[in-house]
């Protein structure tokens, strides 16, 4: 029973590991009870009672050396799966109001200050999340050296394209401004020449 609670994920952090160490102390109790009833066995030697006390201290040290992988094992899967859902959590909020910012750098009825400002922040916004995911990505710590070097090449890679992309955007923003303003300025100048033709 213990074993089958330790072993099931729909139970809490806590009850599994309760279960992991009662299960470790039955064992423990196990193992006494079939070296006392090896000891109580008639005409045991000297020699033999020393041979089943020290299989039974071997097998209780196993027991104990075993439950404690066990729960070394649980706490670390379960800190592994509260440090990803922390991280998804961050990840959905960073990447709503990075969701925001990039529909106000793309509306042209907004100011240009704005619009830079929004398209700063949204880099900002898909930086943070680019190193959220590789730390996280880097702390399995059975990664080989290839697979964190391919990790940390592909994050790199990422954070350039988001820089080209962050300064492409920032210069559109700029151009499409500067030609919304000359095309203001040529309007302008345009009507300033036709009222003076008509004075005439």
């Amino acid at each position: 029973l213990q074993q089958s609670i330790a072993s099931d994920e729909y139970k809490t952090y806590d009850q599994r590991l309760v279960a992991l160490r009662e299960f470790g102390r039955i064992q423990a109790q196990l193992i006494n009870a079939e070296a006392r009833k090896q000891l109580l066995t008639p005409g045991q030697t000297p020699s033999q009672i020393r041979l089943i006390e020290a299989e039974r201290s071997s097998a209780i040290l196993q027991a104990r050396r075993d439950t404690e992988k066990q729960i070394e094992e649980l706490t670390r899967t379960y800190q592994q799966r509260e440090l990803a859902a922390q991280v998804e959590i961050s990840r959905i909020t960073i990447q709503m109001i990075s969701d925001r910012n990039q529909r106000i750098a793309e509306n042209e009825e907004v100011s240009v200050t704005a619009r830079l400002e929004a398209n700063k922040k949204y880099f900002d916004a898909q930086k943070a999340l680019i190193v959220a995911q590789t730390e996280f990505e880097l702390q399995n710590k059975t990664l080989l050296e290839s697979e964190r070097k391919a990790i940390q090449e592909k994050s790199n890679a990422d954070l350039l394209n988001l820089q080209i992309d962050f300064l492409k955007k920032s210069q559109d923003i700029n151009t499409a401004a500067l030609d919304r303003s000359m095309q203001d300025t040529i309007r302008m100048n345009s009507t300033r020449v036709n009222k003076q033709l008509a004075g005439l």
